[in-house]
């Protein structure tokens, strides 16, 4: 049906342990796009920017105190927090991987939609800040791989799964952006 088609979601979780050379997040980018959503991976940023993976920030905990890793990891970190304010849907991955971004990018995707992939509860405080508690709720943004996201994600673009317009408010059959009345 189409109505994730041109949705920003941003792929959000740990970088520390990004080495591999296939991610997760390289999993799920193409079969994104081919429902038409917009994909931002914070590990695939232009090439002026500083590189952000598992690499990198061990290369920057080892030159803490160089103004160069200050001025890297600053300008990582802002480019990643305007990506955030940018989509309308976000994506985690989350697993027992200490992480403090991934949370400051929860924190700023209050009110937006926000899919967690994990195939057990990670922290009560991620399903009080996500307000997960209603089985309804869970069942819908709770995902145990990264195919039942997807799926999930395929059935709201056809239409097959009713979301809340308020967190939902982008799509374009719940906001007329022609000066119409409702749709």
């Amino acid at each position: 049906m189409g109505k994730l088609k041109d949705v920003r979601c941003y792929l959000c979780g740990p970088v520390e342990n990004s080495d591999s050379p296939v991610t997760w997040r390289d999993e799920i980018t193409n079969p994104l796009r081919q429902i038409g959503l917009i994909v931002y991976d914070p590990l695939k940023k232009p090439k002026w920017m500083p590189p952000v993976d598992g690499k990198a920030q061990k290369d920057m905990r080892a030159n803490l105190g160089s103004p160069e890793t200050r001025l890297k990891n600053h300008a990582a970190r802002t480019f990643c927090m305007n990506i955030v304010r940018h989509c309308n849907i976000i994506i985690l991955k989350m697993d027992y991987i200490f992480t403090v971004g991934t949370f400051e990018e929860l924190a700023l995707a209050s009110g937006k939609p926000v899919f967690v992939i994990s195939k057990e509860i990670t922290s009560m405080w991620l399903i009080d800040q996500l307000n997960l508690y209603d089985g309804s709720r869970r069942d819908l943004y709770w995902c145990p791989t990264t195919i039942d996201c997807l799926n999930k994600m395929r059935k709201i673009d056809q239409g097959l799964i009713d979301v809340d317009p308020f967190e939902w408010v982008f799509l374009d059959n719940f906001y007329s952006h022609k000066g119409e009345d409702n749709v």
